[in-house]
């Protein structure tokens, strides 16, 4: 058992350590980095192209959104606004302002951000997600997790290449995959699965291309799942 997500490797890190999981790898954000839950040994990691981070920063600024960058797996904003205040919160992890962040970018060849991210109303977040496409097109892989989050990563990041690869590691069939989800970064993942999950609290695009659908986190839904295909063997 592992952890897929499109969180920090620091944010899902703490979920490893309650789970017990040991020093299993944790694929984070959203099939961009796998690292060892304990260790911190990266077995994969695939950041965005700098010239492309920097143009999304710039349409970002531009637009007047708020831009989250994740560097060396640190939370790189602007400034400590409402948005970020909100992130840090929900996450759990400490932002760090630097000012302009396309002049972040462009100060160190290295600074490759992992994956990039706005926080905004629903509205807002599908029109730049249709800029994005428009301006970048292949070039980015732009996702929404919550409807109020945009996802930006590298356009050969996904959940289901990454859950795939690992899977390949530690000599797991395609078919004896079970993969539990509950938003629209989650959709290849349980469409590559062997079994796909949704949760009940999924919306219903996601919960009609998974294979089955299970109680909410309120109600025990990935126990109860866990319970039925890997404890009950049922297909």
């Amino acid at each position: 058992m592992t952890i897929v997500t499109g969180r920090m490797f620091t944010s899902a890190r703490k979920y490893a350590e309650q789970l017990g999981l040991g020093d299993m790898p944790i694929v984070a954000y959203n099939g961009a980095l796998i690292r060892t839950a304990v260790t911190a040994h990266t077995y994969f990691h695939l950041p965005v192209d700098l010239p492309v981070a920097r143009g999304v920063a710039e349409l970002a600024a531009g637009l007047g959104y708020s831009l989250n960058l994740y560097v060396d797996d640190q939370l790189i904003v602007s400034e400590v606004n409402d948005r970020a205040q909100f992130y840090m919160t929900i996450a759990g992890v400490e932002a760090h302002p630097v000012g302009d962040l396309v002049a972040y970018l462009g100060r160190d060849a290295t600074r490759r951000p992992t994956k990039m991210l706005v926080v905004d109303e629903e509205t807002k977040i599908q029109d730049l997600k249709r800029a994005v496409g428009e301006r970048f097109g292949k070039d980015l892989y732009a996702v929404t997790s919550y409807p109020y989050f945009l996802e930006m990563m590298n356009p050969d990041v996904s959940k289901s290449k990454a859950l795939g690869a690992l899977a390949r590691g530690m000599g797991v069939a395609r078919d004896e995959i079970l993969a539990v989800g509950d938003s629209f970064n989650d959709l290849d993942m349980l469409e590559y699965a062997g079994v796909g999950v949704a949760m009940g609290s999924a919306p219903d695009e996601v919960k009609a291309r998974a294979d089955h659908v299970t109680g909410s986190t309120g109600e025990g839904g990935l126990a109860a799942a866990i319970e039925r295909f890997v404890l009950g063997g049922e297909r």
